[in-house]
């Protein structure tokens, strides 16, 4: 009873820091699986849309403390420099501030590539071979869009003598890939790295290479 009592304070609490609650001022974080949260992330760009509703709504400038901001057409890039909060600045006419909103800073870690259901370390060969494609942890960053794709990556295997590097140009196994998986021995290693994943928008990024070890 005690845990449930603290997890329900706890999700008040993170409820009334992430919700907007401005009437006037609508910020929607396009990163976001719920663009009405006010959750920014470092070091990445954070896109968002602006919509103010007041009679002055068609003038009004935008500044922010804490961080960086340009326009690109219809939307604002956030670059977060406070990494404990930012704010938001709705200016009028006269460049007085008339209206803000704060959002809160996560940090940003790499989605990791896993293989076999893991993000490294031994992995059965009977498994392994079965597997026919790479795939991401993405519950790192839970609040971001999970729409991320795999563009390219590199299997490398080590040998006694050298390292042997394969390609893939999607998040699919090659066949040579999986021959060359098929022929290593129990514990040998290789790696999955060199990833260039997608990210919703459109923009290539990098994800955590992983090592591996043959069972």
């Amino acid at each position: 009873m005690k845990r449930l009592y603290l997890f329900l304070m706890l999700s008040l609490a993170l409820s009334s820091v992430f919700a907007q609650s401005n009437k006037n001022l609508i910020v929607k974080c396009l990163d976001l699986e719920n663009p009405d949260t006010a959750i920014l992330y470092y070091p990445i760009e954070n896109h968002i849309k602006v919509f103010y509703n007041n009679t002055d709504s068609n003038n009004f400038t935008i500044s922010i403390i804490g961080g960086k901001i340009k326009k690109v057409n219809d939307q604002y890039i956030i670059h977060v420099l406070d990494r404990n909060r930012v704010t938001l600045l709705v200016h009028n006419n006269n460049n007085q501030s008339v209206d803000k909103i704060y959002f809160f800073v996560k940090d940003y870690k790499e989605p990791a590539v896993m293989l076999c259901g893991t993000k490294g370390g031994h992995v059965p060969l009977k498994k392994l071979l079965k597997e026919e494609k790479i795939s991401l942890n993405l519950h790192e960053n839970p609040f971001l869009k999970q729409n991320f794709k795999i563009k390219e990556f590199k299997l490398t295997i080590n040998n006694d003598t050298q390292n042997i590097s394969l390609i893939s140009n999607s998040e699919y196994l090659t066949n040579e890939q999986k021959a060359a998986l098929k022929n290593l021995k129990k514990g040998q290693k290789f790696y999955i790295e060199d990833l260039i994943l997608i990210d919703a928008q459109n923009k290539e990024i990098k994800a955590t290479p992983s090592a591996f070890i043959v069972d």
